[in-house]
């Protein structure tokens, strides 16, 4: 919890520091100007959405590299997140960030499969919904948020309504093909926190 905490603490200041950004008057300007603070480190916080019946019928699982455990520290090697409906959030996502020094590349995916102790053929109707999106933004050297702005990825939320028998088996089959997975995302960032295509 502590990591989501930090993370959305640093979300939250790079949303509101806009807010501050205006506030000084003209005379303000006559001393002499700090120097601007150099990025070090990129934040990538990502938004799973994991919501209907997608939980109660199949497993997620988030694989991602330099993600903080839940005592803050951070793990630079990849490890995989079982997403279960206690770590959800309010708006039925599963939140998990990524922080790395700069130049660093991040990488995320996520795998659906069947669970073990249901027999699908029982089962007439499943509706769920998953997607994922993202925002970022960057960190000094002391780890204050800079750049008063934070950067959104867009996405787009799979909606499936299995309605009846037929169309949760062909679901079911979806699934053992990973087309509900998310072929691994690579964010890379150039030493100046730019974009890497």
């Amino acid at each position: 919890m502590k990591t989501r905490h930090f993370i959305l603490a640093v979300l939250a200041l790079l949303c509101s520091a806009t807010l501050f950004t205006a506030c000084g008057s003209d005379d303000d300007d006559k001393g002499s100007q700090p120097t601007p603070a150099t990025r070090s480190y990129v934040a990538l916080w990502h938004y799973f959405t994991v919501s209907g019946d997608l939980l109660d019928y199949f497993n997620v699982d988030i694989i991602i590299d330099n993600s903080l455990d839940d005592s803050g520290h951070l793990t630079t090697g990849t490890i995989t997140k079982r997403v279960e409906k206690n770590k959800l959030a309010s708006t039925g996502t599963y939140e998990i960030g990524q922080i790395s020094s700069l130049p660093g590349t991040l990488t995320v995916s996520r795998k659906v499969t069947l669970k073990d102790d249901i027999d699908y053929s029982q089962v007439s109707s499943i509706q769920l919904v998953i997607g994922h999106t993202y925002k970022y933004g960057y960190l000094d050297s002391k780890n204050n948020v800079i750049d008063n702005k934070y950067y959104n990825g867009a996405s787009a939320d799979k909606i499936v309504n299995a309605t009846t028998p037929e169309k949760v088996q062909d679901l079911v089959q979806r699934v053992r093909d990973g087309q509900l997975d998310m072929t691994t995302r690579t964010f890379a960032f150039d030493k100046n926190g730019e974009w890497v295509d």
